[in-house]
This record gives C-alpha cells, structure tokens and sequence, in this order.
C-alpha cells in the first residue's frame, strides 16, 4: 500500500495546457495557501504537497490557476486510489488471517484429537498385551499339566505291566505247584491202597489190623495245602483283575484329562489369535494416526510461519488503518475546499 508520504505524483506528469487562458474572477491566493500549507507541513515527506504550495504561489503571481486546479484534482484521485489499496490491503490480511487462525485452531483441535486417540490406542494395546502373555503362562502350565500326566501314565502303565507279569509268573509257578502236589497225593493214595490190598490177601482168613478198620480218606494235610494253594491263585487272579480294573479307570482318567486339556488349549490358541488380529488393526490405526499427527504438526508449523509472515504484512496496516484513513479523509476535504477557493478560475 501506497504511505501517505510516498506519492507518486510529480507536475511533470500533470498536463500542460496551452494556449489562451480567459481572465479567472479574483481569487485570495492566501485563503488558497491555508488550505495547502498545513497539509504540507504535516507531512513534510510528500513533495507532491509541497509543489502543489510552490504551484499555488506561482500561479498567485501568474494568475495562472487552471493548471493547479488540475494538479489538486490529480492528488485527490491519488489520495482516493491510495485509500482503496489500504482497503484492499486490510481485506487481504483480514481474509488471511481468519483462514490462518480457523487452520490453526482446526490443526490444534485435530492434533488434540489424534493424541487422545492414540493414547486410548496404546492403552488398549497394553491390556491386548497382558491378556496375550496371561494366556501364554496359562498355556505353558497346561502344556507342563500334560507333560506331568503323560509321564505318571507312562510310570503306572510300567508299573502295571510288572504287576501283571509278576502276577502271571506266581500264578504260572502256583499252578505247576498244585499240578505237582495233585500228582504226587494222587500217587500217595494209590500205593497206600496197594499195600493194604497185599495185607488183606497174606492175611486173609485172619481179622484185619485196628488201623484198617476204617476207610482210607487219603492224606489230610495234602487236601488243605492243595486248598491253600488253589486260594492263593483265586487271590492272584482276583488281584490281576483289580489290577486291570485300575489300569482301565486310569486310562480312562487320562484320556478324559488329555480330551480336555486340548479343549483349553484351542481354546487359548483362538483367544491369542483374536487378540492378536485386535492388536494388528489397533497398531495399524494407531500408526495412521502417528502419521497424520506428524503431518498435523508440520501444518501448524507452516501456519504458524506463516502468522509471523502476516504480522509482518499486516500489523501496521492492522493498527494504523483508522488512522491512515482519517488523515487521508481529512487532506482530501482540504484539498476540496481548495478546489472550491479555485471554483470558476482557469
């Protein structure tokens, strides 16, 4: 914008008129002079001023005056076109700097945005994280739970078989036992039967001994060994089937514990997977957001560099607008009165 001290007015630019001048009606060059002087006292830097005066005094002794009627009428247009470029300034740096400030409240307000919802990310994020290791170690537990069982079932199902075999192996040994003892009283029995046959034919005719009058019923001692014997394998084979009652109970324990110690554990591995698909999107959102904070921030940056740039540009048009413009009113309502001092003149 054009200072009120910076005109570019020059009477060389000012048309020459040549030729007849009429005669002007009497004009009071110092009435003319007071309207002018002041003005150019007041802004000793505007030359156009101060040639207007020079002009005013020299067409006072010419009687000359049309030309500086001409040169008046020049520099109020200039005053009025220097007006509306301060008016044009101070739209400009106006429009600018709302744009300036709804773009930097609206960045801040965005920026604001972004880092709550990157912190609710994070934060998120952390309990995802804990959930995850929680079912990690829940996990490593079950997998230690199983490895546990699998060894004690693998200690019991050894253990069983040696019962078993030790089982067979005594009744294995009971049964030779029994076979061997049911021989040799059977033997027993018969050569006893023998003997007293050859006694009753040598002494026939003659009474019998007092031993023989009574049945033989064999050896009684051999009959409870052969009962012994014979429950003894009744108590191995009942224990062998107690044995197997056991194993089977054990199996089905462990089979049952197996079945649901993998249920868990799928379980987990789809819980870990569902939060880790969370957990992806999550970090993916959070690193949008991460990026258009940085871009957010270099855009603040920007307009802030740029509000310094309008300080520059507009602040003295900002505060010295009123003012420019009232001076500005002022010299060109003197500069009309001075064309009116000039009314009629040529």
């Amino acid at each position: 914008a054009t200072d009120l001290g910076d005109s570019t007015f020059a009477f060389v630019q000012v048309e020459q008129h040549t030729g007849f001048l009429q005669a002007a009606p009497p004009i009071d060059p110092s009435e003319l002079l007071k309207k002018l002087e002041p003005l150019a006292k007041k802004q000793p830097s505007n030359l156009a001023l101060s040639q207007l005066v020079s002009r005013a005094k020299a067409a006072a002794e010419t009687g000359k005056w049309g030309g500086l009627k001409l040169a008046i009428r020049n520099q109020v247009k200039i005053l009025q076109k220097n007006q509306k470029e301060d008016e044009r300034h101070l739209s400009h740096c106006k429009i600018e700097q709302e744009e300036n400030d709804k773009g930097r409240s609206e960045g801040v307000k965005k920026q604001e945005e972004l880092e709550n919802e990157i912190e609710e990310y994070k934060s998120q994020l952390k309990v995802i994280e804990e959930e995850i290791a929680t079912v990690k170690q829940e996990m490593q537990a079950l997998q230690a739970q199983r490895k546990k069982a699998t060894d004690n079932r693998m200690d019991e199902m050894r253990k069983h078989d040696a019962k078993m075999m030790e089982l067979k192996a005594a009744q294995n040994a009971l049964y030779k036992a029994i076979q061997i003892l049911s021989d040799f009283y059977k033997k027993e029995a018969l050569l006893q039967a023998e003997q007293r046959q050859q006694h009753m034919a040598v002494s026939r005719g003659s009474p019998p001994p007092s031993t023989w009058v009574s049945d033989y019923k064999g050896n009684k001692n051999g009959l409870k060994i052969l009962k012994l014997l014979a429950k003894s394998g009744e108590d191995f084979a009942a224990e062998a089937e107690e044995s197997k009652a056991q194993e089977e109970d054990a199996k089905k324990r462990y089979e049952a514990l197996m079945t649901d110690v993998a249920d868990d554990l799928n379980q987990k591995v789809e819980f870990i997977s569902d939060r880790s698909g969370q957990e992806a999107r999550l970090q993916s959102k959070m690193s949008m957001n991460l990026q258009d904070l940085q871009s957010t921030k270099e855009l603040l940056g920007e307009l802030q560099d740029q509000r310094v740039n309008l300080a520059v540009r507009c602040d003295f048009i900002n505060k010295n607008f009123d003012e420019r413009k009232n001076k500005r009113n002022g010299e060109i309502e003197e500069l009309h009165s001075a064309i009116a001092v000039l009314a009629g003149a040529k």
